[in-house]
């Protein structure tokens, strides 16, 4: 995680936080999927580790760019509530997750790999589908819609 929080510290002020955290979303999906492959192929240790090194570099870009885009715009009187529902959020997924990982014993890293790739992409699909648009973009019809970007912004 450190390989991914350490350099986007020189990034935040250049480059938008929803840019790096599609790009920590990118290396999720990648790596969980680039895992289910190893598992399967049987690639052993040589073929999990740099899947499941991409998969937690990339909660140095993910964690922190989506709680400050989550938060970003709120008043500051619900910041700490809000906080600590994503926190119960995340804690409540990942230790409804956990048993799923294991089930099918010490022996097999296949339902690890599903677990983790399932997430990905169910994370990728959550960021996508609650992503702000840009006001006054065409939508697929070519209609313009009135929508509304990020919270404060003009």
């Amino acid at each position: 995680m450190a390989c991914t929080e350490l350099p986007v510290i020189d990034l935040v002020g250049r480059v938008r936080l929803s840019r790096l955290l599609a790009v920590g979303l990118a290396m999720l999906l990648t790596g969980g999927v680039g895992l289910v492959v190893m598992v399967l192929a049987g690639a052993g240790l040589a073929g999990v580790l740099p899947a499941l090194f991409l998969v937690v570099a990339a909660q140095g870009l993910i964690g922190p760019n989506a709680m400050a885009l989550a938060l970003s715009g709120r008043p500051a009187r619900v910041a700490g509530s809000a906080s600590a529902l994503i926190g119960l959020a995340m804690f409540s997924i990942g230790g409804s997750m956990a048993p799923l990982a294991g089930v099918a014993g010490p022996h097999t890293a296949v339902p690890m790999a599903l677990v983790i790739a399932a997430l990905a992409v169910a994370a990728c699909s959550v960021a996508l589908g609650t992503r702000p648009r840009r006001r006054g973009r065409p939508d697929r019809r070519g209609q313009r819609r009135a929508d509304v970007g990020l919270p404060g912004e003009p």
